[in-house]
């Protein structure tokens, strides 16, 4: 199949369609519109997207997604949210524990979703929804569960990769903030997303280690 990639708008795509790669714009309403690449080459599945519901102002959306790849390099990757507990430390919130609440506020950070090797992954994606950004800094994390022990080549690199992204919707009351953080090429099993304070906005991390969470 051809390497070609398609920029024009195309609102309608007929088969057969020319073989390559395209951008497709994804529109829901009630949702934040978004786009993915898919190739156009014979039947390939598993190229979904998954959109954002419009957030109410102080919520956050953190996405984590990542493809099935040839060979296989992620199959369960996890969602690590370290939020500010007000006294200088964090609550975290993944697989092991989903949910926390703050009982002053009424507020909440919510593992929604959390995919396994169980449920047939890859591909995966969790989501991650925080309903009042509070005081202190937030930090987000991707783990390689399959693979951290990390004492192979393989279990070093498989997820750099990976082809993991991760997408941020925040509604900071004025208008909804969108971010991307794509793995970086670098070897380890924990990746260190980003660092988010409300008053100093978003800091990429980057920083891959073989450190457990």
């Amino acid at each position: 199949c051809g390497i070609n990639w398609y920029t024009k708008e195309i609102s309608d795509i007929t088969s057969p369609t020319p073989a390559g790669w395209y951008t497709i714009q994804s529109e829901k309403s009630g949702f934040y519109n978004d786009y993915h690449d898919a190739k156009a080459c014979g039947d390939i599945s598993n190229q979904d997207n998954a959109l954002s519901a419009k957030l109410n102002p102080g919520e956050m959306r953190i996405m984590l997604k990542w493809p099935k790849t040839n060979p296989v390099t992620a199959r369960d990757l996890d969602s690590y949210l370290y939020s500010p507990n007000g006294s200088g430390g964090w609550h975290t919130i993944y697989y092991g524990k989903l949910t926390h609440n703050y009982v002053a506020d009424g507020s909440s950070v919510t593992l929604d979703k959390d995919d396994t090797e169980a449920r047939g992954a890859p591909p995966g994606d969790e989501t991650l929804t925080i309903s009042k950004i509070r005081s202190g800094t937030y930090h987000f994390k991707v783990h390689n569960y399959t693979d951290r022990a990390g004492n192979t080549d393989a279990k070093k690199t498989n997820l750099k990769n990976s082809n993991a992204k991760v997408k941020v919707y925040y509604n900071d009351g004025t208008c909804c903030t969108k971010k991307r953080y794509y793995v970086p090429n670098d070897n380890g099993t924990l990746w260190g997303v980003f660092t988010f304070n409300k008053d100093t906005g978003f800091t990429a991390s980057d920083n891959m280690t073989t450190a457990n969470p």
